[in-house]
């Protein structure tokens, strides 16, 4: 079998979602030749739309990096799988193998018929053989895998563990290193400690990271989660000892506290893990830290660390000996490095480089693998059943009657194929039919949850003292150069059996002329029916405390300019006009009045399409 040439690899964090694509070198290193990420909110509340949202952010990044058809390994969260690892008796042959089963039997919590599991024997050091034993629950995998596959791209390889990645990449990065180390990588929701030394490794993933860190901001500061991560990502640092906080303002030093008390209960589990690893895995106390994921970037967190565990700390930079593309580097891929170890390790186990190769196989894998197994055979039948009519048809040369004979029979089996062919051309058209309609459904989803996200952003700047909004009207057909009078787009799909598609919906009165029938049983819709209505502007209304003046709205209006969901400029990237923006505000002083009226219309950056209902 050829070596593999290419590899995409995916991560799919609770929070960030990554991929990278790498080949192998001329001199047989490894060449990262493109990198995207992309991140999405690990709000605990709104875990019904998290996988949603992981669909989208793999769609887009696939469609970013034009991945499609590559073969792409990719890697799940150590918190979703059960991971152990076991001393084994001495012995040999084929008796590992059934040890292992057993030893699996017993020690993962589910019936062994219900989880797909692997397991990799460890380097020998010269005592007792370890094991270590991964499993997950079928289900559960598959549901990942189909995930993936909806996205739009298509995984023939193995599924692996994050952290064990991790520990690929860490084996590759530092080759000679045989004193106790400790791998703390902390993402959103889990801290994975990888424990190194020499030939041993031993892995705990710990509930807790910058979600934990997330909520309790929204806890202390009573703001909503999606809030409390942008004060955490753009004013959050760890506060250190000795008076660290002193020189700060009071909001950026109470930030700090809270952060630091609550990154101090995630990082006291690291000795207590360090005592279970040296006890029941005869390790050594770490000498020093390496520290990765998306956590490990806020401010000071290294520098904590190192005062909490007395060792020295440096970030993990597995790109050391991983060769980087100008297209790589353009990307933004160093000032990730530290979150690239999962993308390095899954891209050196499909290069045959990686010291421990555990793959979790899902069933829709594991059948395509089965298949391409079996596929020789059938070739080989074939091949056979072609050799055996050659023959037949020489023989029949002997006489005219046995060659009718042979070309009846010859005949009868191209009618025969001829059949199968329509079938399979029928069942073509009709699997390429269902594959247009999943793709109009995915699309609907995908514009709900971009409608869910535009909410969720737009809440989280509304929030001020000095307006509220009381109305959030989506816009279908919405025209800057034409736009005296705006109709609504519940308005809008009322009116779809009245209205032609195609006319603008900036309308109060539908003239009769414009009025079509609705199709009667088994007439068939026109082109022009078929098209739905797009959301394309917000229109907002709401009311301002009179006292504080017109510049309160105005000010309102800036902030959701920086919104990635609005786009208030013009096609040469000018700000539109405030008067295609502010439609209607109260300009008289009024002391009488508590509060003035205001109306916005906000265009969309990114158009939603209205699927009809039939």
């Amino acid at each position: 079998m050829a070596e593999t040439q290419s590899i995409t690899t995916l991560n799919i964090g609770s929070q960030t979602i990554s991929i990278a694509q790498f080949a192998r070198g001329k001199d047989g290193g490894v060449v990262m030749t493109n990198y995207g990420t992309s991140q999405i909110l690990a709000d605990p509340s709104a875990e019904a739309t998290r996988l949603p949202q992981i669909r989208l952010a793999i769609s887009e990044l696939a469609q970013k990096l034009k991945i499609s058809k590559q073969e792409l390994r990719y890697a799940i969260s150590g918190q979703s799988v059960f991971v152990r690892f076991i001393k084994l008796p001495p012995v040999g042959g084929d008796d590992v193998e059934q040890l292992v089963k057993f030893e699996a039997q017993q020690q993962v919590p589910f019936p062994i018929d219900e989880v797909t599991w692997d397991y990799h024997l460890l380097p020998d050091d010269g005592g007792e053989q370890e094991v270590a034993i991964v499993a997950i629950k079928s289900d559960a995998l598959n549901e990942i895998n189909d995930l993936v596959d909806e996205s739009g791209i298509h995984s023939s390889s193995g599924v692996e563990v994050a952290p064990l990645a991790l520990y690929n990449a860490f084996v590759h990065t530092y080759p000679n290193v045989s004193a106790s180390t400790v791998l703390v990588d902390i993402g959103a929701r889990t801290m994975n400690l990888i424990y190194i030394e020499g030939s041993k490794v031993f892995v705990r993933s710990i509930p807790g990271g910058g979600a934990s860190l997330t909520t309790s901001i929204a806890k202390e500061f009573g703001i909503s989660f999606a809030e409390a991560e942008a004060q955490k990502t753009q004013n959050g640092l760890i506060a250190l000892g000795g008076g660290h906080t002193q020189t700060m303002d009071e909001g950026t030093a109470a930030l700090a506290s809270v952060l630091r008390n609550a990154l101090n209960r995630i990082v006291s589990e690291i000795p207590r893990t360090t005592g279970f690893f040296r006890s029941q895995h005869g390790g050594s106390a770490p000498t020093r830290v390496i520290l990765s994921g998306g956590t490990a970037s806020l401010p000071y967190c290294k520098e904590f660390i190192e005062e909490k565990l007395r060792l020295p700390v440096e970030f993990f930079n597995p790109l050391v000996n991983i060769n980087v593309t100008s297209k790589a580097e353009s990307a933004g891929v160093a000032q990730h490095s530290h979150q690239t170890g999962e993308l390095v390790g899954m891209a050196l186990a499909a290069f045959g480089k990686a010291r421990v190769d555990i793959e979790l196989v899902p069933d829709a894998i594991e059948k395509e693998r089965d298949t391409k197994r079996r596929m020789p055979i059938i070739m080989a039948g074939c091949a056979a059943a072609v050799i055996g009519a050659a023959v037949f048809a020489f023989g029949a040369f002997k006489g005219s009657q046995e060659i009718q004979a042979e070309a009846d029979a010859l005949a009868k089996r191209k009618a025969d194929l001829d059949s199968q062919s329509g079938l399979a051309r029928s069942l073509n058209t009709k699997a390429f039919q269902l594959d247009q309609i999943l793709k109009q459904y995915d699309e609907a989803q995908n514009g709900r949850v971009r409608l869910v996200d535009l909410l969720g952003d737009f809440v989280a700047r509304t929030k001020t003292d000095s307006l509220w909004v009381v109305d959030f009207d989506p816009i279908v057909g919405y025209d800057p150069t034409n736009a005296e009078v705006i109709t609504g787009a519940s308005y809008y799909i009322e009116k779809l059996g009245t209205l032609k598609y195609g006319e603008s919906a900036v309308t109060t009165e539908l003239p009769r002329e414009e009025v079509v029938e609705k199709p009667r049983p088994g007439q068939r819709r026109t082109a022009v029916e078929e098209k739905n209505p797009v959301i394309n502007a917000i229109r907002i209304k709401g009311l301002f405390l009179s006292d504080k003046g017109n510049k309160t709205v105005y000010a309102f209006v800036n902030k959701l300019a920086e919104s990635p969901y609005f786009d208030l400029n013009d096609k040469d990237g000018n700000r539109l006009d405030q008067g295609l923006i502010v439609r209607s505000l109260n300009t008289e002083e009024d002391e009488d009045e508590f509060a003035n009226p205001f109306t916005l219309v906000l265009p969309l950056k990114n158009p939603v399409e209205v699927p009809k209902i039939r």
